[in-house]
C-alpha cells in the first residue's frame, strides 16, 4: 500500500530537498522486472559516466526471501509472491551498484523481506516468516531499511506512506 506515492514523493525530495538534478533521477512506479533491471543498469551507467557520482537507490514495495537460499528479492508487479526467484535479486542489485564508479551509494528500502508485508494479501502467501539472508553488503554501499530479520514493514494510512518513508522524508525536510 502507498508504495507508488512513496516513490513519487522520494523522487521529488531527491530533487527539491537533496538538490539532485532532475535528469539524474529515474522514477519507476508499478514497475515490471524488466523495467526495474533496466533502471538499475541506467543508474550504474549514469554513475560511471559522471565519474565520482553519488548514488541513491530507493525502493518501496514488496520484498520476499527465497525460502531455501533465504536470498532476498524485490518483487515487481509482474512477479507472483509464489515465484520469488523471478523477482529482482537484492544481492544482484548490491553487486551491480558496487561495480559502479560511484564514490558513495545509499540504498533505501521500505520493504520487508520476511514474508510479512505492508499488504495483507502477500502475507497470506507465506504462512511462516523467513529470515532473509545477505552475508555482507559489498563495496561502499550503506543500506537504510525499514525492517530486518523477521520484522514486517507497515503503512501510515493517514499519511498514505510507509512509516519508514514518511519519517525519513519528514526528517530530511527538517
Amino acid at each position: 500500500d502507498f508504495a507508488a506515492n512513496d516513490a513519487r514523493v522520494f523522487a521529488e525530495y531527491a530533487e527539491k530537498v537533496l538538490g539532485y538534478p532532475k535528469e539524474n533521477i529515474r522514477l519507476l512506479t508499478d514497475a515490471t522486472k524488466g523495467a526495474m533491471s533496466q533502471g538499475v543498469d541506467w543508474l550504474v551507467k549514469k554513475a560511471q559516466a559522471q565519474g565520482d557520482a553519488e548514488i541513491i537507490f530507493y525502493y518501496s514495495g514488496h520484498g520476499l526471501p527465497e525460502e531455501v537460499s533465504k536470498e532476498p528479492y524485490l518483487i515487481p508487479v509482474d512477479v507472483s509472491g509464489t515465484q520469488v526467484q523471478n523477482g529482482l535479486s537484492l544481492i544482484t542489485v548490491y553487486e551491480l551498484l558496487a561495480q559502479s564508479t560511484a564514490k558513495k551509494c545509499l540504498v533505501v528500502l521500505d520493504a520487508c523481506f520476511s514474508g510479512g508485508a505492508r499488504n495483507k494479501e502477500l502475507t497470506a502467501l507465506k504462512g511462516v516468516k523467513v529470515r532473509a539472508s545477505v552475508d555482507e553488503v559489498p563495496g561502499n554501499i550503506l543500506v537504510l531499511a525499514s525492517s530486518s530479520g523477521t520484522q514486517s514493514s507497515a503503512v501510515y494510512k493517514e499519511k498514505q506512506h510507509g512509516y519508514f518513508t514518511y519519517f525519513l522524508l519528514k526528517n530530511l525536510k527538517e
